[in-house]
C-alpha cells in the first residue's frame, strides 16, 4: 500500500492556506498602518505639549518670524523675552522637548502662526487613519480623514 497525500487533498490545504493569507494580509497592513499613525501621533502630542508649556511659562502669543540676535543669550539659546515672541523656535533652541519636527512614517510637521501643531501625510483614500491632525492651544484635536470627513476630540 502507497502512502502520500492525492492531488486533491493536496489542492484542499492550498486553498485553505489562500483563504486564510487573503483575510490576513489585509489586516495585518491595516494593522501596521494603524501603529504607524499611533506612533507618529505621539509625536505630534509631545511637540504640542512642550510648545503650549513654553507659551504658558513666557506667555507667548504667536508661533510665527525668527529670532534676531537681540533675542538669543551667548550660546544660541533665545532669551526671555526672545522665548516670549518666538515659543516655537524656543521650544527646540532651548531644549524643551528631545524630539525634533523631522517626518515620521510618512507625516510632516508644521507649527501654524496661531500655534496650532499639525501632522500631514498625502491622502490615502483607501486608509483607515487620519492623513491630518491638529491639535490647537486648548488641546482639541481635529483629525481629516480621506473624503474630507472630519472630527475632534480632547478637551
Amino acid at each position: 500500500m502507497k502512502k502520500g497525500f492525492t492531488l486533491i487533498e493536496v489542492m484542499i490545504v492550498v486553498v485553505i492556506a489562500v483563504s486564510v493569507a487573503a483575510f490576513a494580509v489585509p489586516a495585518y497592513k491595516k494593522s501596521q498602518e494603524q501603529n504607524r499613525f499611533l506612533a507618529a501621533e505621539g509625536k505630534l502630542l509631545e511637540i504640542s505639549s512642550g510648545l503650549h508649556n513654553v507659551i504658558q511659562m513666557y506667555k507667548g502669543t504667536s508661533c510665527s518670524g525668527s529670532p534676531t540676535a537681540s533675542d538669543k543669550n551667548g550660546d544660541g539659546t533665545l532669551n526671555k523675552e526672545g522665548c516670549r515672541k518666538y515659543p516655537h523656535e524656543c521650544l527646540f533652541t532651548n531644549d524643551y522637548i528631545k524630539t525634533t519636527m523631522s517626518g515620521m512614517h510618512g507625516y510632516s510637521y508644521s507649527i501654524a502662526t496661531n500655534c496650532d501643531v499639525c501632522m500631514q501625510k498625502a491622502s490615502n483614500s483607501n486608509s483607515p487613519v487620519p492623513y491630518q491632525v491638529c491639535v490647537d492651544r486648548f488641546g482639541v484635536e481635529t483629525l481629516t480623514y480621506p473624503g474630507g470627513v472630519t472630527s475632534t476630540r480632547g478637551n
